[in-house]
């Protein structure tokens, strides 16, 4: 599995790739261009239903693949298989789950390294109990370890609010397929289509979610899944690959497994796209791979998420994981960093930025919410009601009353904050539901009112997002009088309420931000620090469709002395620019870019600040 020095890259096959003796040998040819000594071959493409499983068809698949695999070893390259998941039939009846059992015993008799369980088709098993899931996987590793007690199962994961609303994990499933091994896990990663280039947000907020639930007691070997369709009405570009491959080194997930399925069929060598980008992109890859801290390495605002493991035997997660949040404040270009509820420790020291949403304060105890609020906090208007329905208003200061309807737009009505753009109307009609609004009234002198919200033929305007200064109890608030839908409000990323965001959260922390991006919409910072080597990885990633130019970076107080600022080349060099140094105004720093540094559309700059 992967390491910390260098990227590992498994390509990921489909059966039909390995029909003829030709095709093979295209995949052994591929394997050998990169240097890559494992590979990955898929009974799941196309999937397998009920009607094959029963059949000749998979026997025969099993013969040929067995052939496969003695030619593949005899070119010393480790083979791994992918087999069909228990949800990946429609109907995951006890019919389909005995099919399903005896082709693994069956699997498992040919000596592979590891078989992978792919469950990255799952749609909704809300149908299905937490206990009934977990025993589902654990008859899966029984009919393996029958035909071979010393192989390997891993799980190809769904996205993770796929298993939330059983109250389960992607990480509790892989650990209950390992058995006595260390669990195997690959976080597959939604990005399909080039023509919504912000959706690669979706991918990197998975990335983060699940590493957030996998702070548990067991660590896994953990690798990120790149999904690409063999069949696609829409094909991604080159550039939304590299993307992909960018995240996965800077989340820390140096294994990635690729698929290389196509159109037509055939097997792709050495001419297939993804194996000639990996190719000529290794030296960078690896290079940034050993530039990343070994801990961690997310830092930024911190977006809290329900954690299933919260309690025993009773699911806790009951709805989809948070995930417009990351994408919106991302998008606002500000770092972020996804937690659960049970990694907030009340003596931790880094006096982060919170944002806490929905139901999940009542996975909070009192002192990890004395905590959160002392470090500074903004809560949508489910959570400040959530609050006040757990007999805790004196937190929030206000009174969290009925939905309010017929919303037009929000008012910026408070000059401390983003005073240039005083009185300014950020339109919302169309965008909320009417229920996502609640009306917030202050009962505490330490509220204070800094948006209005205009209603459809309503004098005078209602009460809109409000802070309070709990001073009593060294305290600090921020309730939005609105919480999120399906997706991001559009009017929420205008530069109007990116500056708003920007002066509140400085508020609550009562200091300047670490890190955020000025005057470029879409231009997404990841403001990553190592500590321990006295460096900052700050890289800068353009999901917009213009380019990133002279663009400046904020950075507030570093934690050490920066004494040079260096690019990390396509190569994997490092490049030094005259401009390109920490500049000092009054009392901020920043970062310019300028026409030699400039991030073009759908690439990824990255700059390392070194002591």
């Amino acid at each position: 599995m992967p390491n910390k020095s260098a990227t590992v890259l498994i390509l990921r096959f489909a059966y039909r790739h390995i029909q003829t003796e030709g095709k093979l040998q295209n995949i052994i040819d591929a394997l050998e261009e990169i240097d890559s000594p494992r590979v990955c071959l898929s009974l799941t493409e196309p999937a397998l239903d009920g009607t094959m499983l029963a059949g000749s068809v998979v026997s025969e698949r099993l013969g040929r693949v067995k052939k496969a695999i003695a030619e593949l070893r005899r070119n010393k390259i480790t083979v791994d298989l992918v087999l069909p998941g228990m949800w990946s039939s429609r109907t995951a009846d006890n019919t389909y789950k005995r099919y399903l059992k005896s082709l693994y015993s069956n699997a498992a008799e040919i000596a592979v390294r590891t078989i992978w369980v792919d469950d990255a088709a799952v749609i909704d098993n809300r149908r299905f109990t937490r206990r009934g899931i977990l025993a589902s996987f654990n008859s899966i590793r029984r009919a393996a370890c029958t035909g071979n007690p010393l192989v390997r199962l891993g799980l190809i994961a769904a996205m993770p609010e796929q298993y939330a609303w059983s109250g389960v994990t992607a990480t509790e499933i892989a650990e209950v397929l390992a058995g006595h091994h260390k669990p195997l896990l690959a976080q597959i990663q939604p990005y399909r289509e080039d023509y919504q280039r912000t959706e690669i947000l979706t991918a990197a907020n998975t990335i983060a979610s699940c590493l957030a639930l996998n702070r548990t007691g067991t660590e896994s070997e953990m690798s990120g899944a790149i999904e690409h369709r063999w069949a696609s009405p829409f094909h991604k570009s080159a550039e939304s690959d590299q993307m992909q491959m960018n995240l996965n080194i800077l989340f820390g997930l140096n294994g990635m497994m690729v698929n290389c399925f196509d159109q037509a069929g055939t097997a792709p060598g050495s001419e297939n796209v993804y194996v000639e980008m990996y190719k000529n992109r290794r030296r960078f890859l690896n290079k940034l791979a050993r530039l990343m801290p070994k801990s961690h390495p997310s830092a930024g605002i911190r977006v809290i998420i329900p954690d299933c493991h919260h309690t025993t035997g009773r699911p806790t997660c009951t709805k989809p994981i948070e995930k417009d949040w990351p994408i919106m404040l991302w998008r606002m270009g500000l770092p972020i960093d996804v937690v659960t509820t049970t990694s907030i420790k009340p003596d931790d020291s880094t006096n982060p930025l919170y944002i806490l949403t929905g139901d999940t304060p009542r996975q909070l105890t009192r002192r990890q919410l004395n905590h959160i609020f002392k470090n500074g906090v903004m809560l949508d208007g489910s959570a400040a009601e959530t609050i006040q329905k757990m007999g805790l208003p004196g937190l929030i200061g206000i009174k969290v009353g009925k939905a309010i309807r017929n919303v037009q737009s929000e008012i910026i009505s408070d000059q401390c904050f983003a005073a240039p753009y005083f009185g300014h109307n950020i339109i919302l009609a169309g965008t909320l539901q009417s229920d996502d609004y609640r009306f917030l009234k202050p009962v505490h002198a330490n509220t204070r009112v800094i948006t209005t919200l205009k209603r459809k033929n309503q004098i005078p305007n209602t009460n809109g997002a409000v802070l309070f200064d709990n001073t009593e109890h060294n305290h600090r608030c921020a309730i939005l009088p609105y919480s999120f839908g399906e997706s991001v409000p559009p009017p929420l990323l205008c530069i109007e309420r990116q500056r708003h965001f920007r002066d509140v959260f400085a508020w609550l922390l009562r200091r300047r931000l670490d890190c955020f991006v000025e005057n470029t919409p879409d231009l997404v910072p990841f403001y990553i620090p190592d500590h321990k080597r006295k460096r900052i990885i700050l890289a800068l990633l353009n999901v917009g469709f213009d380019w990133a130019i002279d663009s400046r970076i904020r950075l507030g107080q570093p934690p050490f002395p920066v004494k040079s600022v260096r690019q990390l080349d396509e190569q994997g060099r490092f490049v030094n620019h005259a401009d390109l140094q920490i500049h000092n105004c009054r009392d901020y720093r920043y970062i310019q870019l300028t026409s030699d540094t400039a991030v073009p559309p759908m690439q990824m700059t990255v700059l390392v600040l070194d002591s």
